[in-house]
């Protein structure tokens, strides 16, 4: 019966989690970005963001870093700590933006050459 409440109490220990939830936007327009990628760092726990860029994520006790991406914007890496449950995310575009507000990369003026 004691070995049953021992194994018991290690298996709750061990499925103990925590939900966190979070908004991205994007820096220069501070809109929402929908369809973008948080995962937990090192694993395949994953999730994406809704129409108004919100996102719910559960995390396990070992977890400590969240990592968010979007195509054409710099991949944000978050810490996550025991206090925070809500995270306000900003991702900011690749790039330059253009007086008319539209990204031109600056690898598309690379000529594939490393130079020293």
């Amino acid at each position: 019966m004691v070995l049953l409440t021992l194994l018991g109490n290690v298996l709750m220990a061990q499925e103990k989690s925590t939900l966190i939830n979070g908004k991205v936007i994007s820096f220069e327009e501070s809109f929402p970005i929908e369809g973008a990628s948080v995962a937990v760092k090192g694993t395949k726990n994953y999730t994406g963001t809704q129409v108004d860029g919100t996102f719910t994520l559960e995390l396990k006790a070992t977890d400590s870093t969240i990592v968010v991406s979007y195509e054409g914007f710099a991949t944000q890496e978050v810490k996550i700590n025991d206090e925070t449950r809500d995270y306000n995310i900003v991702l900011r575009r690749l790039g330059n933006l253009n007086a008319a507000g539209e990204t031109h990369s600056i690898l598309s003026k690379w000529d594939g050459q490393f130079r020293r």
